[in-house]
């Protein structure tokens, strides 16, 4: 049994659960935050729905170390190519951005993010495998699994269509319960809420770029070997 599929299978069975208490469990009350309102339920947030983009991620992992190969190969197959790309375009960046903008509002004023009836239903234990351990298993993945990092254009494509779809969502939320999903978002004017996504997106393409370098950093003689050589001196150096 590889060190990626006992890896893939511990993560999974943390973000599967936690995506199911969240989901399941977790009922907010009457508050004038409205997060108790039926509209979207906890998917609501950003938060639960990457738990649940990382459950579908580390399901594919787990595919892929079943079916796939975690070799740096040059032909690989199906399964592999879509956890690579699903890893670049998604799984890193939203793990990564959630931690990020949750401790970092949390320090700058933590009734933005965390008011009391955030601590009278959420338990320490949900928000931190939320906030925290979140990142701390994508970043172990870089180091448990080589991965060939797709075309950046495409790889933002499709995680900025993410991002912007969200924001629709915010905005229909807003247009169709009367509230903003987060409570920063009440005060603001329109152009400060601009201003703020416009910030989001730089962060996010940052973001983006950070997990490719560490990846490249990690797996640069490998990713080096695959390009530079043919593919019986290849399968030399690039096992994983």
């Amino acid at each position: 049994m590889s060190q990626q599929l006992i890896f893939h299978a511990f993560a999974l069975v943390q973000t599967a659960f936690t995506l199911f208490y969240d989901l399941c469990i977790v009922k907010y009350p009457v508050t004038p935050y409205n997060w108790h309102h039926p509209l979207g339920g906890n998917m609501k947030f950003l938060t639960t729905q990457n738990m649940l983009i990382q459950t579908l991620y580390y399901i594919i992992a787990l595919l892929n170390d079943v079916i796939g190969t975690n070799a740096m190969e040059k032909n690989l197959p199906q399964i592999r190519l879509i956890r690579d790309h699903y890893f670049a375009s998604l799984a890193f960046p939203l793990a990564v951005y959630v931690t990020y903008q949750y401790w970092s509002l949390y320090y700058m004023g933590g009734g933005w993010v965390s008011p009391p009836v955030f601590n009278s239903v959420v338990p320490k234990w949900l928000n931190l495998a939320e906030h925290a351990n979140v990142s701390i298993l994508i970043f172990l993945d870089i180091f448990f699994c080589a991965r060939r990092y797709p075309n950046r254009l495409t790889s933002l494509l499709i995680l900025y269509s993410y991002v912007w779809a969200y924001v629709a969502w915010l905005y229909y939320v807003k247009e169709k319960a009367g509230f903003w999903v987060y409570h920063i978002l009440t005060d603001m004017t329109k152009k400060q809420r601009r201003n703020t996504f416009a910030v989001i997106l730089v962060k996010i393409l940052f973001i983006y770029i950070q997990g490719e370098l560490i990846n490249n950093t990690v797996w640069g003689r490998q990713i080096f070997c695959l390009q530079t050589t043919n593919d019986s001196q290849c399968d030399k150096c690039t096992q994983a």
